[in-house]
């Protein structure tokens, strides 16, 4: 199925010529109605690796999330999740990593959610994370090469 469920949050960060992108995908009920953990991609590229293949993270915080309104629930709920990562990105800040630009968000499809399961980088979620990029103005170049 090609219709978003849901959005990723990317953070891409930046240490002198070397890039850090992380790719938050959030827990979901899939059509089968079982529930999918939050899952992370992110790698870690340079002038010397700019292919760098793509690791993948499966949170083992149950997702037991449902839609509210209420900004207070919602907080409650996405507090185990962001428990649950925050060492990871403490070590980017401990280790002089810098947020670079704005985060962005992108449109999620359970065919994507399916090649994450299966470990495999979901080539159309990066197509449009590619388009989200250009959107938002990011440089072409992932990396600094100076």
């Amino acid at each position: 199925m090609t219709k978003a469920i849901a959005k990723a949050l990317y953070i891409e960060l930046r240490k002198f010529t070397h890039t850090a992108q992380v790719l938050i995908l959030p827990p979901i009920k899939l059509d089968t109605g079982s529930p999918d953990p939050m899952r992370i991609l992110s790698r870690q590229i340079s002038s010397s690796h700019p292919r760098r293949s793509w690791r993948f993270y499966k949170s083992p915080v149950p997702t037991e999330l449902y839609e509210t309104a209420d900004i207070e629930t919602a907080v409650h709920q996405v507090v185990p999740f962001v428990q649950d990562i925050e060492h990871y990105f403490r070590g980017f800040k401990n280790a002089g990593w810098d947020v670079f630009k704005t985060p962005l968000s992108v449109e999620v499809t359970y065919d994507d959610i399916k090649e994450v399961k299966e470990g495999n980088t979901p080539q159309a979620l990066m197509r449009r994370l590619n388009r989200a990029r250009v959107g938002a103005e990011y440089p072409a170049e992932l990396f600094e090469t100076h």
